[in-house]
This record gives C-alpha cells, structure tokens and sequence, in this order.
C-alpha cells in the first residue's frame, strides 16, 4: 500500500472556437480568472483543462493571439456535467490567420444570441431525420467530413434555416444530433454555421470574405423569437444592410 494517495479531478473543460470557421481556435492562450492568471493544459484535442479546481462561478478572461479579447461567466449550475463543460466563440482580430474577413453588426433590443450560414455553403444534403435516435441520413457523395459542432439546415428560399448541433457522425451518411429538431423535418442542404457576439442591446458577427459566395443568411435570436437577414456583401450598394428583417417563416 503506498504512503500517500493523491486524487485528481478534472473540474472544467474550455473549447475555444474560431468564430469565423467553426473550429477550434489555436494560438499563444492566456486565460485568467476574475484577474487572477490561470494554469492550464490542452488535450490533444486543443480543449483546456483544469483540475482540481474549485467550482465556484467566476469570471473567466480569454487573450489568444488573432482573437479579440473576451470575458466569459462561469456559472457551474448551467454546464453539463461529468465534467463541466464550456464553449467560448472568439471573434476574430489582429493577426488572425484564418483568412480576410467582413463584420456584421446590428442593434435589436432583447438580442440573445447570432448566427448565420452561407447560403451556398452546402457541405451535403440531409434527406431523412430519425427522431428517436436523432439521426440525420444524409446524401454526402463526396464523402465530407460533418466534424464540427453547428451546422444549418438550409431552407429551400435559402432566406431561413433551421440550426443543428451535430453530437457526432456515425458514417459518411449517418449523424447523430445533440437535440431534436425545433420544426418539422423537410430534406434540405446541410452548411456549416458560425456564432457571433450579442448582448446590451446590439450584436456582431464577423465572417470569412469569399468573393465566390458573398450571401449570408443571419438568424438574430430574442426572447420572443428569432429573425432573419439575408447579407450580400457582393452588393456594394447593399453592403451589411442588405436584406430585411423578418419573422421566420413570413415572407
């Protein structure tokens, strides 16, 4: 029997994503909580680990190089457990690497949340959705990769979509979601989705500039509901107030 035991418990796990591509973002990370710097380790995953830490909620401050600095409330009551799990977007800044980008912002009153997906980004087509299992069958003849976490539901207007988070993919045709759909099923194109900024009344998201395919569809969500906008940054008369607001599902 040894002398002494030493138990360690894995209190809190970080994925950083790049808000632009969806990924996980990488680069030089300085974390800090309420002010205090932090000491973490990554996992081959790129997740930040922390251990034997004390679950008490704080303040969490995010520098990574190429992102814009950002602070993040860690309430513990409102993560996944085993072990508590968070997910921070980062906006892209100065230095970042991924590519040119455009910004979208706005202001809209009890704003909680924004997204959007590019309206000819489609990865594959979803063609059966299995409630049970949560299970999308999917038409994916090249053979892509559904590896990242939020993806969209293209609607066929390609002005609306329907946001999924992908929990985990079966085969090339078979992937399991997190949650069930929030409306009726319809075979749609499957694209990737990315998370922006919002709160205080106003919001920002910043996307990858591709000058092949310029149209964005933009899903601003509030209490009573969320709205959409169509952005076609290849208009120049239009720029980031292109398309208009409305309700999901009007016209």
């Amino acid at each position: 029997m040894p002398d002494a035991i030493i138990r360690h418990t894995l209190d809190l796990v970080i994925r950083l994503i790049d808000s632009a591509s969806g990924q996980t973002a990488h680069g030089v990370t300085r974390l800090s909580k309420d002010g205090m710097p932090l000491d973490v380790r990554a996992n081959s995953d790129g997740q930040l680990l922390l251990s034997n830490f004390p679950r008490d909620d704080f303040d969490l401050g995010i520098q990574v190089r190429g992102y814009e600095p950002e602070t993040k409330r860690i309430a513990f009551g409102e993560l996944d457990e085993n072990p508590p799990y968070a997910e921070i977007h980062l906006t892209p800044g100065a230095f970042y690497g991924g590519g040119a980008c455009r910004d979208i912002e706005g202001k809209c009153p009890g704003v909680k949340s924004v997204d959007a997906a590019r309206a000819g980004g489609t990865i594959c087509f979803a063609q059966e959705y299995d409630e049970k299992k949560l299970q999308l069958t999917l038409y994916n003849p090249y053979k892509q990769q559904i590896d990242l976490r939020y993806y969209a539901l293209l609607a066929p207007d390609a002005e609306s979509f329907e946001p999924i988070d992908v929990k985990k993919q079966i085969s090339d045709t078979v992937c399991r979601l997190e949650k069930p759909l929030g409306a009726p099923f319809v075979q749609s194109p499957l694209a990737r989705r990315v998370c922006g900024m919002a709160g205080g009344g106003a919001y920002r998201l910043r996307v990858r500039d591709d000058s092949t395919d310029a149209r964005w569809i933009v899903r601003v969500t509030q209490e009573e509901g969320c709205r959409f906008q169509v952005v076609d940054f290849s208009d120049p008369k239009a720029g980031a107030s292109a398309g208009s607001f409305h309700p999901r599902g009007d016209p």
